[in-house]
């Protein structure tokens, strides 16, 4: 027995939207779409890459000092977020009007 759409579980759903931020645009090259869906992957992976290094230099004063900060670098990671859902809503935007001119 397949699951519908809707019984994808949390797993799988975000598997399937990792898949597809993480895939090659098939928009034409020059497109507004294009550039949208690039600028969102570079976004991502800037947010990943910051986010990582932070997470070591954090556990490195843990051990340093054996103490536990709060989790500051979350923020960059929030930041990045907000960004990528920004750049989505401006793709749907962006595909409603274009549907409809």
């Amino acid at each position: 027995m397949t699951k519908t759409s809707s019984e994808q579980t949390p797993i799988a759903w975000l598997a399937a939207v990792a898949a597809a931020v993480a895939a090659p645009s098939t928009a034409p090259a020059g497109s507004v779409k294009r550039r949208i869906h690039l600028a969102r992957q570079a976004v991502l992976i800037a947010a990943t890459l910051v986010t990582l290094v932070q997470m070591i230099i954090w556990m490195i004063i843990a051990i340093a000092t054996s103490h536990l900060d709060g989790p500051w670098w979350l923020w960059s990671g929030v930041v990045g977020v907000v960004a990528a859902l920004g750049l989505t809503a401006a793709d749907r935007l962006h595909d409603g009007y274009s549907e409809k001119g």
